[in-house]
C-alpha cells in the first residue's frame, strides 16, 4: 500500500502527470500538513513511557537531526542504508528505532499512524518538531522537516524525508559528487507562476534512492535558467526504496517529470558536468509547450 507521495512539493508546484496544471487535490484526512507546523511543546515531559518495543526518544538538537539525516554522514550506513535503516530489510522495531534517533515518538506521529500500522502494512510520519532548541530555531525561521515510513508485510517498503528549504549537507553538487552520475535524470517546468517553477528529479538504482530538488527558474530572452542553488530552492526530498521497487516510481512528481535529454536536448553528461560545477541548465523556449497548459 502508498498513499500520495511528497504533497508539499506536488502542491506547491502543481504538477500533473502529463506535465501541466492541475489543481491540487486536498490531502487525505489527517495526514501531514501541506507547510511543516511546528507545535511548540515541552520536550520529552509529555510524552509517555516508552512501552514494549517503543524506544525512548532522544533529546536531540536541530543540528544533530540534521547530521542523522545526512544520508552521506555515517561510512557504516552508506546509501541505501539511511539513518540505521534500510528499507526491504527492516522491521517495524526498527522503524521506530529511526524516529527515536530523531527525538520521535509514536504520540508526536499523526494520529492514528502508529495504531494502524501495528497489523505490518501503513505508513509512520512525523514533522521533525522535538528537537530540544526548536522554538529558538523556529523564532529564527527554521522550518522542520518531515519524515515517513512506508511499512509493507511487517517489512519497511521505503523512507522519505523532505526538507522545506535546501539542507547544506545535501545539496545538488554534493549528492552528485558523492554519487557520481544518475541512472536517471527527469525534468519539469511549470508555467502558474512567475518566474516559473521547476523539479529535478534523479535517481540512483543501485543505492535505491531518489532525489528531488524543486525551485523556480530564472528567466532569460527566450529561455529558463535551472540554477538549483540556496536562492532558488524551494523544497529538497529524498526517498529510499526497497529493492523490489524502481525509486519514486509511485511519485506523481517524478510523473509530472520527463526525460531530460529526450525533452531538452541536454545530455546527462553536461548535466552532471554543469550541476557539479554548481552551475545552471537553460531549457530554451522551443522546449516549454511539453509543461504548458493545452
Amino acid at each position: 500500500m502508498t498513499r500520495s507521495n511528497w504533497p508539499i512539493l506536488l502542491i506547491a508546484l502543481g504538477l500533473t502527470a502529463c506535465g501541466g496544471v492541475a489543481t491540487p487535490a486536498p490531502t487525505a484526512s489527517g495526514r501531514l500538513p501541506t507547510q511543516a507546523v511546528p507545535l511548540i511543546l515541552e520536550p520529552t515531559e509529555i510524552l509517555p513511557e516508552p512501552g514494549a518495543g517503543i524506544p525512548t526518544p532522544e533529546r536531540v538538537t536541530t543540528a544533530l537531526i540534521d547530521q542523522r539525516l545526512n544520508p552521506f554522514a555515517d561510512p557504516a550506513c552508506a546509501l541505501p542504508c539511511y539513518n540505521g535503516l534500510t528499507p526491504g530489510q527492516a522491521d517495524l522495531s526498527v522503524a521506530l528505532a529511526f524516529f527515536s534517533r530523531l527525538g520521535i515518538s509514536p504520540i508526536d506521529m499523526v494520529p492514528g499512524d502508529y495504531e494502524t500500522t501495528l497489523d505490518g502494512t501503513g505508513h509512520l510520519g512525523a514533522s521533525l518538531i522535538r528537537a530540544t532548541n526548536i522554538a529558538e530555531a523556529v523564532s529564527a525561521g527554521y522550518r522542520p522537516p518531515t519524515a515517513e515510513i512506508a511499512m509493507l508485510a511487517g517489512v519497511v517498503d521505503n523512507v522519505q524525508v523532505n526538507w522545506p528549504y535546501y539542507p547544506s549537507y545535501l545539496t545538488l553538487p554534493t549528492v552528485l559528487q558523492q554519487l557520481g552520475a544518475p541512472d536517471i535524470v527527469g525534468i519539469g517546468l511549470q508555467f502558474t507562476s512567475t518566474p516559473p517553477g521547476y523539479v529535478l528529479v534523479l535517481i540512483d538504482i543501485d543505492r535505491q534512492t531518489g532525489f528531488i530538488f524543486a525551485g523556480v527558474t530564472q528567466q532569460g530572452v527566450g529561455q529558463l535558467d535551472v540554477c538549483p542553488n540556496e536562492q532558488t530552492i524551494t523544497n529538497m526530498a529524498m526517498g529510499v526504496f526497497s529493492a523490489s521497487q524502481t525509486p519514486l516510481a509511485g511519485s506523481d512528481i517524478a510523473r509530472a517529470t520527463l526525460p531530460l535529454e529526450q525533452s531538452t536536448g541536454i545530455t546527462q553528461d553536461v548535466f552532471f558536468t554543469q550541476m557539479s560545477a554548481g552551475g545552471c541548465l537553460s531549457v530554451t523556449a522551443d522546449h516549454w509547450p511539453q509543461w504548458q497548459t493545452p
